[in-house]
Formats: C-alpha cells, structure tokens, sequence
C-alpha cells in the first residue's frame, strides 16, 4: 500500500536522516498533514513515521483503544501528532484551525463501508475555494462493501444510470459479502467443490430413497425436482466472483465520483487476493 502511494506521487523518500543523525533543514508549511482516518491504534501511521519520516500526523478514531501506537510516535521529536476522537459523519475538516494553511494527504487501510464515502465527502476539495486547508491526496484500502449505505454513498447518480433503485443497491451490497465469505483460492475451490459433490450425493442418495415411496407411474423428473438445489450449488460456487464484481462496482461509482470532482484517480490492486480479498486501493490528487 505504501509502495502504490509513493507510485502515486503521495509520498516521497526526502526527509531521511543523514548519517549523524541530524535532520536536513526543512520547511515546516511545506510538510503536509497526513490524517489517518479510522485510525484505531494508529499503526499505519507509524509505519509511515519509520519508512518515510513524516512529521505531521492526524489521527481521526470515534473509538477509544488501549495499546495505541501514539506513545512511541510521540517519543519522537520531530513528530507533530494530534488525535482526535469523532465520528467521521460529524466531521468539518475544511473548518479545523489545526489545518489552517496546510496542506494534507488523506489515507485508512480498511475503512469499513460507508465510511469510506463519508471520508471522501469531507476530504472532497472546495469548490468554491473558501476551504482553510488543501487537499493533496487521498488513499483508502476500501472494505467492508457489505455495509455500504444507499444515503452517504457518493454517487448514486452512477448506479441510477445503470438502472439500479435503492433497494436493488442494497442486494449488490449484500452480495458482496460473498467475496470475502465465498471461495477464495482454487485449492480453496477444489476443497470446497469436494464438499458440494459429496453433499449432492448425499440429496441423490435421499432422492432415491424417498423415490420407492413413489407409484411406477410417477412422470416426476428427478431433475427437475432438484433444479433449485442444483441452482443452488451452482451459486454457491460463482459466488466468490460475483462478490468481487460487485465489490468492484461500488469503487468504480467512487472512482468517477473523484474524476468528476476535478481529481486524478486510480483504483489498483496492492495485493494478492491470496492474502485477502479487500485488495484495493482508491488513489486521487488533485489535477495539477
């Protein structure tokens, strides 16, 4: 993830020590804020802090937790560091006084939902160019598309083009979730088609138990008479995909959604879905 955002231009290898140990001379209002949202412990935070030296930390959480990373990343002396608790939904960014003049790079790895979206709305840049503080970048690990929301979703334009009502958005959502609990490997997959084979045949056997019951004149076809349990099985199996076509639906509605808002942006893969499938990453600057 960190590699895509210095790919993008988010991040850059500037501001490293020098052999004694002393910083090179910077400019404070050149240093933009990074503002971790759904910052929990804070540990992306300070990954950044260790690999690229960053020096202007916000972290936004609407929970509290024990074993923050804020501690440690206070013990280093360059770091400016704020914590603030609220909930994302409340949040009027352009109006902090503690981002007054600076610019910022907005990041979350797994924001769950509808937060991304409330995310994007508050980092959206201003149009009418009154904001207190500029947006140089976002970058959000999107997850959890099963608990998206139809109200704060950012464009609802997108999907009423395709065709899609409010409750049909809201079955998508549903099926997303398949993309995570489905299959996710194909030795997952061959495992997985092992125990719908041996399921099926355990329905055959019961079918053809139930069938001495039947009278020798029955013109009932087995076939027909599982077709919802063979269609069934049939989804079982494609669901993982249809999961991840779905997933991918609601980014691109959020990629087009911070095109249209002036931005550059990317959707990419950062990592194998082997390792998980919330994989993608939303990437956006502003148009220079």
């Amino acid at each position: 993830m960190l590699g895509n955002m210095e790919s993008f231009g988010l991040l850059q290898r500037t501001k490293i020590c020098d052999v004694s140990g002393l910083k090179e001379s910077l400019d404070e209002e050149s240093d933009p804020v990074f503002i971790e949202f759904g910052a929990g412990r804070g540990y992306l935070s300070h990954m950044l802090a260790d690999c690229y030296n960053i020096q202007n930390i916000m972290l936004i959480e609407r929970r509290s937790y024990k074993f923050k990373a804020d501690r440690t990343l206070r013990e280093k002396a360059a770091i400016e560091l704020k914590r603030v608790r609220i909930d994302i939904e409340d949040l009027y960014l352009k109006g902090m006084n503690a981002l007054r003049d600076h610019h910022y790079i907005a990041f979350s790895k797994h924001l769950c939902g509808h937060a991304t979206d409330l995310t994007l709305r508050c980092c959206r840049p201003d149009l009418a160019s009154q904001s207190i503080c500029h947006l140089d970048g976002i970058a959000i690990a999107t997850c959890c598309h099963h608990i998206c929301q139809w109200r704060p979703y950012v464009n609802k334009q997108f999907f009423k083009k395709l065709g899609f009502s409010k409750k049909e958005f809201h079955i998508l959502t549903w099926l997303t979730s398949g993309a995570v609990a489905g299959i996710k490997s194909n030795s997952d997959n061959s495992a997985n088609q092992s125990n719908l084979d041996l399921f099926q045949t355990e329905v055959n056997d019961e079918h053809d138990t139930q069938s001495f019951a039947k009278t020798e004149n029955s013109t009932t076809d087995p076939e027909e008479q599982f077709h919802g349990v063979s269609l069934w099985l049939t989804s079982l199996v494609d669901r993982a995909e249809l999961g991840r076509k779905c997933k991918q639906l609601l980014d691109v509605g959020r990629l087009y959604w911070l095109q249209e808002s002036g931005m550059s942006a990317e959707l990419i893969t950062y990592v194998s879905a082997d390792i998980t499938p919330e994989n993608t990453l939303l990437l956006a600057k502003p148009v220079k």
